[in-house]
């Protein structure tokens, strides 16, 4: 059935270095992912919210939002049955509502980085 839902933020591969959206800096794609560039209309760049911050190209209708509707992103949360999935799931979770936070400034700076370190650590 494939994997569970993972949230992620859609990157533009043209991305430069030192670029910030909301103040926050967005990861620049690395080379070696920018040349698995797929040669196919509505293909993205997602970075995952995961330990491992991995990049993948995805077709669009792989892509669903988060953060819009609650009773979704709860469901996406019950997707995977596994503890061990389920665990990285809901950081990665948390980490993507962190970020959406932080861009629409519903946390400051300092809280950003600190609840991000609680959840790193």
């Amino acid at each position: 059935a494939g994997y569970p839902t993972y949230p992620a933020l859609v990157i533009d591969p043209e991305t430069k270095p030192n670029y910030t959206h909301c103040g926050i800096p967005i990861p620049v794609p690395p080379h070696e992912v920018l040349k698995q560039r797929p040669d196919k209309p509505d293909t993205f760049l997602v970075l995952f919210f995961d330990n491992r911050r991995t990049w993948q190209w995805l077709p669009v209708r792989k892509l669903q939002p988060l953060g819009l509707d609650d009773e979704k992103d709860s469901g996406r949360l019950l997707e995977s049955k596994k503890g061990t999935h389920k665990k990285s799931i809901l950081a990665a979770f948390r980490r993507a509502t962190l970020h959406r936070q932080r861009v629409n400034g519903e946390i400051t700076e300092h809280e950003y980085f600190e609840n991000n370190h609680k959840l790193e650590g």
